[in-house]
């Protein structure tokens, strides 16, 4: 199949357009985004982060955020963690992840960023 430059910028522009929440995670998210998911602030569950749309660029039929957005800041419940994997949503669908580099553990009190680097997709067709 042969989607064209056009319908592919059309693609990123849309995306671009759209908050990209991102999980946080200490091993694979799985299918479905909900495994492994770090534990945030008191104890709970499921660190997510919205990278608001006005930092998202479309860049051909790629997107990314141009800067680094610090997501999260632990506290004493929830630092420690090694975050190995990132998962990311548009709107409640889950729609992949990606494994860090380098995995980072949080520290209590320091915020946890995002590098502009880890928010981009480029669009391609899987066979």
């Amino acid at each position: 199949m042969y989607l064209s430059d056009y319908f592919l910028n059309w693609l990123a522009a849309r995306v671009a357009g759209q908050a990209i929440t991102v999980s946080l995670h200490t091993g694979a998210p799985g299918d479905s985004g909900t495994a492994n998911r770090a534990t945030g602030n008191n104890g709970q569950p499921g660190v997510t982060v919205t990278i608001p749309a006005n930092a998202i660029s479309a860049d051909g039929a790629r997107v990314d955020n141009d800067s680094v957005v610090n997501v999260f800041t632990p506290n004493g419940t929830s630092a420690g963690q090694s975050i190995s994997h990132l998962g990311y949503w548009f709107g409640g669908s889950f729609v992949g992840w990606a494994q860090a580099t380098a995995a980072r553990t949080t520290v209590s009190g320091e915020a946890f960023p995002i590098d502009a680097a880890a928010v981009a997709f480029t669009f391609a067709l899987r066979s």
